[in-house]
């Protein structure tokens, strides 16, 4: 995919997307969609650098870190998209697993621009949320209930069980050392 047609892929995809255009978006292959959320990642070097200023790294600390994180950030994405993937199959979806990925990186585009900013960062996820449940609900070719359920209701519910699990293992953890006599974990 050439330069051109990936900055006019990024201008039409910046905010709400129509639902009927997930059916051409959709179409791409895995190859086609890496380079589109590569070229989305380069785009948000700035403000990633931007934020770790911010935060208190320093310049050339910051320029480094940036890129390397997003080494890590890239097979995050795709455990995310192969999760997703399983839910929407799992609620009668009926896309290829390349389809959900092409629709899931168009969905989030000004999201995977400006994530790393604060409060921006914030309001570009309630941009993309509409975009990948819309896209999910035309790609699988599901109801609105399933794709919702499939896209947030699920994972909110798989969240919450993770941090109460963390929470019941920290109090666990904590209560042990409260009833230990004094001096007993030196």
């Amino acid at each position: 995919m050439e330069t051109g047609e990936n900055i006019r892929r990024i201008k039409e995809n910046l905010f709400l997307i129509p639902e009927e255009r997930f059916d051409a978006l959709s179409k791409d292959p895995l190859s086609v969609s890496l380079v589109y959320l590569l070229a989305l990642l380069v785009l948000s070097l700035p403000f990633q650098v931007a934020k770790l200023l911010f935060d208190e790294f320093s310049i050339m600390n910051a320029l480094i870190y940036a890129p390397i994180a997003y080494l890590f950030y890239i097979p995050l994405f795709y455990i995310g998209f192969v999760v997703l993937h399983i839910l929407l199959k799992l609620l009668g979806g009926k896309a290829s697993f390349s389809e959900t990925v092409a629709t899931m990186i168009h969905a989030e585009t000004l999201f995977l621009i400006v994530g790393p900013l604060p409060y921006i960062g914030v309001l570009a996820a309630l941009v993309a949320l509409p975009n990948i449940v819309l896209g999910a609900k035309r790609v699988h070719k599901i109801s609105l209930l399933r794709s919702i359920a499939a896209v947030v209701v699920i994972p909110l519910i798989i969240f919450i069980f993770i941090i109460a699990i963390v929470i019941l293992l920290f109090a666990a953890m904590m209560s042990s050392y409260v009833g230990a006599p004094y001096g007993a974990y030196r």
